[in-house]
């Protein structure tokens, strides 16, 4: 498979009609992703996955506002300080971000849900910190799988927004230093196949809940709830 390395042709901001780039895989030499590429107005598809950038995460991809997939994700010092940017994309089905430092985008859960579409969100191993325990108007009435891996919330898992998403297929909440009880919530959550809450600072009380509970959530297939204290 042929991989591009270096910097990115300017010359693809001319492809005006543009709907699908997959950039994925790539090694741009930790250069900054390029501002250009938020002209590419009919941008349905993005992949810049694993793909060599550095740096912030351009505002600019706000102008996309017909993509339905975006996938930033990958391990090469990216970060971006808000997410504001994101609301613009109201017709995104599929976003990916994991692996970029958004430690500092203290608005994400109010951004995500600006946008009616989600179907996908994976934010595994962000350095999110904060989190929010109900939404005042939940518009993610699509989002099917949800994953909060890895990010360092520090709280109690009974206090947050997600327990109220009905839709979601998948929730995947490993590893973020979850405590307290497991939410009468889940038992609502009929839509649910896989559930992951391994290694977090759950009590075994709360496992026999949980267990009791899969009778009135969804067929669930899969439960990960190893190392829980």
């Amino acid at each position: 498979m042929m991989m591009l390395r270096g910097g990115m042709s300017s010359s693809l901001a001319t492809l005006h009609h543009l709907r699908y780039l997959d950039l994925s895989s790539n090694y741009f030499n930790f250069t900054n992703i390029p501002l250009f590429l938020g002209s590419l107005s009919n941008l349905r598809y993005l992949d810049l996955s694993d793909a060599g950038f550095s740096g912030s995460v351009p505002p600019q991809l706000g102008n996309l506002s017909r993509l339905q997939y975006l996938n930033l994700s990958g391990y090469y010092y990216r970060k971006v300080s808000g997410l504001s940017w994101l609301r613009h994309l109201s017709s995104l089905e599929s976003l990916d971000m994991g692996g970029v430092d958004l430690s500092l985008a203290g608005d994400w859960v109010r951004m995500v849900n600006m946008l009616p579409n989600l179907k996908i969100i994976s934010l595994f191993e962000c350095g999110l910190n904060s989190t929010v325990s109900a939404l005042p108007h939940l518009n993610l009435t699509h989002l099917e799988v949800l994953d909060l891996s890895s990010n360092p919330f520090y709280s109690l898992l009974q206090h947050n927004w997600f327990w109220k998403v009905s839709t979601l297929k998948e929730l995947r909440l490993s590893a973020c230093d979850w405590s307290g009880p497991i939410p009468n919530e889940l038992g609502n959550m009929s839509s649910l196949e896989v559930l992951y809450l391994d290694i977090n600072e759950l009590s075994a009380t709360d496992i026999k809940f949980q267990q009791h509970q899969r009778g009135h959530a969804g067929e669930i297939t899969s439960v990960l709830m190893e190392q829980v204290a």
